[in-house]
């Protein structure tokens, strides 16, 4: 049965590729098709070799200043 918006009542999950976050409403699919959200995560090994090593470095930058985080917490208790 569909309301006054155009809407299923019944959740649709309808997706354009494997890969691709599920469409369950009108909201994502705007999102993906109008304001330019991607669908699917970004893949690291695809990209060209200066973005991929600045992203290990920043994940990595990441890690470490957690567990100095963690190391400097236990250390000053």
């Amino acid at each position: 049965m569909n309301n006054k918006f155009g809407d299923s009542s019944e959740k649709e999950t309808s997706t354009r590729d494997a890969a691709d976050v599920p469409v369950f409403n009108n909201v994502t699919e705007h999102y993906q098709t109008i304001m330019g959200v991607p669908g699917k995560q970004a893949d690291l090994k695809s990209m060209p070799g200066v973005l991929r090593w600045f992203g290990y470095f920043f994940y990595a930058a990441i890690v470490l200043g957690a567990f100095a985080f963690v190391v400097s917490y236990f250390m000053n208790r």
